[in-house]
């Protein structure tokens, strides 16, 4: 069982997908009414304060794994019905997932001993290009596959608790990283919310060689990666499927 001691607020849609479960024939909108779903213990009410207005107020206190999938649509808030719908298709999505999840018992400590850098870019399928499965890699992504201060963070932690032997670091081709206009971005940036991100380093590509060669050195130069780690630079192709293989190396050797 599930367990929770706080109300939480939901979306009067989300209540309604929920009827069915509660085996109730409807859920009043009316001041202060209350419905019980006896079978779970879970209470649904009502109010029209100025903080709720049309907003249904759960009490959850046992539920069942029945109720989980739907439960994945609430947030500890207030919803508004007009966010529910603008991630309405992840939360089916997830819903689905969950219904059919059957991997719960996976480690926290990679099956292979790998930690994959890549970029952010939605055409990189990483797990399926180096024929991996869930449980097998960490995958750590940013704008461009950058080793930035950020990524050796996670990685010192890759390593250093989670027992990664081995690291890859994989640029693609195609890449927006290597085709942003600095001050184009800035000046887009700053019409769109006011504030120019002159202080932010963005790690963008001049040289897509010069930079994956730049990434490798910043690990081969980490005082924080154990010595002799073993690392490689891939350059995926997003048209091929191709990853070659460009450079390794080991920290301290490169």
């Amino acid at each position: 069982m599930l367990s929770a001691n706080k109300f939480i607020s939901i979306d009067h849609a989300v209540v309604s997908e929920m009827r069915p479960l509660m085996r109730t024939a409807c859920v009043t909108c009316s001041p202060c009414a209350r419905l019980r779903a006896p079978d779970d213990n879970v209470t649904f009410s009502t109010c029209n304060d100025d903080a709720i207005t049309s907003r249904k107020i759960v009490d959850v206190a046992q539920i069942s794994p029945l109720h989980v999938p739907i439960l994945l649509r609430i947030d500890r808030g207030r919803l508004d019905s007009r966010f529910v719908e603008t991630f309405r298709d992840i939360v089916d999505g997830n819903s689905a997932y969950a219904t059919e999840f059957a991997r719960g018992n996976l480690a926290a400590i990679p099956a292979r001993h790998l930690a994959v850098v890549t970029c952010m870019d939605c055409r990189i399928d990483p797990l399926a290009i180096f024929g991996c499965d869930a449980g097998d890699v960490h995958v750590m992504r940013n704008a461009g596959a950058r080793i930035t201060p950020d990524m050796i963070r996670s990685l010192i932690k890759s390593v250093n608790q989670l027992e990664v032997n081995r690291i890859a670091v994989m640029h693609h081709t195609d890449c927006g990283a290597a085709k942003v206009n600095l001050t184009q971005l800035r000046a887009k940036v700053e019409a769109a919310t006011g504030n120019d991100p002159d202080d932010v380093e963005f790690h963008l590509i001049a040289d897509p060689i010069d930079a994956l060669d730049a990434d490798l050195r910043a690990l081969a130069q980490c005082p924080f990666l154990p010595q002799g780690l073993e690392f490689a630079g891939f350059i995926y192709d997003v048209h091929s499927g191709i990853a070659k293989l460009h450079d390794t190396g080991r920290v301290g050797q490169f």
